[in-house]
């Protein structure tokens, strides 16, 4: 089985100075707005949707929700 491409996240260091945060989210911002990265994503079939950082870290928070109460529900047992 195989999983369709959910798009590309970055991530920084936790302790990441807000300064910078703001910069690097501006900045990544700025790129995904630029039709030849869409175009290139695009023809991977790779989904563009910026995200702020509060909201990347919810969508982080709710999939791995989701992925957790999929896995106690399959049974599936994880290894440490």
């Amino acid at each position: 089985p195989d999983v369709p491409p959910s798009g590309i996240d970055v991530v920084a260091p936790k302790g990441l100075p807000p300064a910078l945060t703001k910069k690097l989210g501006e900045a990544i911002k700025k790129i995904t707005a630029e039709p030849e990265f869409q175009k290139v994503l695009t023809s991977f079939d790779v989904p563009y949707d910026y995200l702020d950082s509060e909201g990347l870290e919810k969508k982080i928070r709710e999939q791995y929700a989701w992925f957790k109460d999929y896995l106690q529900k399959s049974g599936l047992k994880t290894i440490k």
